[in-house]
């Protein structure tokens, strides 16, 4: 039977069986898993042959060869695959900005860089960020302060000093001024007189103008102004300065008064003459009664 050949013997036959075959007539299958020929994974019989079934960490007809589980690539974004100790385990190496056990997520390079002193992280590249730092600060993270003199921003060998909130100020030789001591002071060498104050002018011819107290004038306030001038006293009277001021005293005629003697004077208001008689104003300023012919005497 199936297949096998014959052989007489004289009064007997021997079978000889084709391979997967036994018995005295060749009708017996031998299974062919009974040698266990699979070295790892499940042995199926296909009649005379057999099929190997491997486990997840073999191939090969028999299940002989170990698979790398690298192969497959299963670490993401291009990162690196590391075989473990069992054929199944795997370790993957991931670079920044990625992570996670395939390197499937990406951490923003900002949220893990702390910008000090009030800098501010801005995102670069996909892996990479820089610290943005406020005036007065340099470094990496901002954590240097830098001097603001060290630009030297003083002009004309001012000097420099630092103050608070990295700002600082430029102490100017005489002969300068400005925030930076950049403008040449050209009232180092003017004199203004009589209490005038000199300053700085671009209009003017030198650079510099003299301000001048109210009773002076001219380019060095050494002309004094006159108050009497101008004539204000009226009527004769006589205008006299107070030094040094641009007040005035108007000192009167007899018959007139007020600050400029523009009032009249009249002696006769309250001076009555009797009997008839009419008052008069002498040249001195006095009142005098003129009296009727029968009558005398001062007020009669």
């Amino acid at each position: 039977m199936n297949n096998g050949t014959c052989i007489n013997l004289g009064t007997t036959y021997s079978c000889f069986c084709p391979s997967g075959y036994t018995g005295s007539s060749c009708e017996q299958i031998i299974n062919p898993c009974t040698s266990n020929p699979c070295q790892t994974g499940t042995c199926y019989s296909t009649g005379t042959s057999y099929v190997c079934v491997c486990d997840a960490s073999h191939t090969g007809q028999l299940c002989q060869t170990p698979l790398n589980p690298c192969l497959s690539y299963p670490c993401l974004n291009n990162q690196t695959c590391l075989s473990g100790g069992t054929n199944l385990s795997y370790t993957c190496l991931c670079a920044l900005p990625y992570t996670g056990q395939r390197c499937s997520s990406t951490i923003l390079p900002c949220t893990t860089v702390i910008c000090l002193n009030g800098g501010t992280c801005l995102q670069t590249t996909l892996s990479a960020s820089q610290c943005l730092c406020p005036a007065g600060y340099s470094g990496t993270y901002c954590q240097t302060v830098l001097n603001p003199c060290q630009s030297q921003p003083c002009f004309n060998n001012g000097t420099c000093l630092s103050t608070i909130n990295n700002t600082f100020i430029c102490v100017c030789l005489p002969n300068y001024t400005g925030t930076y001591c950049e403008q040449y002071n050209p009232c180092i060498n003017s004199t203004c007189l009589n209490g005038g104050t000199c300053a700085i002018s671009s209009s003017t011819i030198g650079g510099q103008i003299c301000l001048c107290p109210s009773a002076y004038t001219g380019p060095t306030c050494a002309i004094p102004i006159s108050p009497c001038s101008s004539a204000p006293c009226v009527n004769n009277g006589a205008c006299l300065t107070i030094p040094g001021t641009v007040n005035f005293t108007c000192i009167c005629t007899p018959a007139y008064t007020g600050v400029f003697c523009e009032m009249y004077v009249n002696p006769c208001v309250n001076y009555s003459c009797g009997n008839g008689g009419t008052c008069y104003r002498t040249a001195s300023g006095t009142p005098i009664c003129s009296c009727l012919p029968t009558f005398t005497g001062a007020q009669v």
